[in-house]
């Protein structure tokens, strides 16, 4: 999900984004918590510089599966799941296959 940089906050405090859309091989995750790092706590102090605002920290969340794309074979409605910092790999190229998907040449 990509948030919009300017559309600030609406009066709810909440931040207006259109999610892409929903592919088979996607699952849509009601998150519960999400971890907050060093590079995360630099950005909100401005440790290294000025940051865009408004601004949403956090990643690597924890929460529960909602909706599953058909092409998914791993994880179904309810299954307690997890995002790394990485959002995306191929699985299909040698390091895939090999459970290092960190080294995937084809990740976003």
């Amino acid at each position: 999900m990509v948030l919009r940089r300017r559309c600030g906050f609406l009066a709810d405090g909440f931040i207006k984004f259109k999610p892409k859309k929903f592919q088979e091989r996607d699952i849509d995750i009601e998150i519960e918590c999400c971890g907050v790092c060093g590079s995360d706590v630099h950005t909100i102090n401005g440790g290294w510089g000025g940051a865009p605002m408004p601004l949403c920290v956090g990643h690597e969340v924890i929460g529960k599966a909602v909706k599953v794309g058909d092409g998914v074979k791993t994880v179904k409605v309810g299954d307690r799941v997890g995002v790394g910092a990485q959002i995306w790999a191929c699985l299909e190229c040698k390091p895939c296959k090999t459970d290092n998907e960190n080294y995937c040449p084809n990740k976003i």
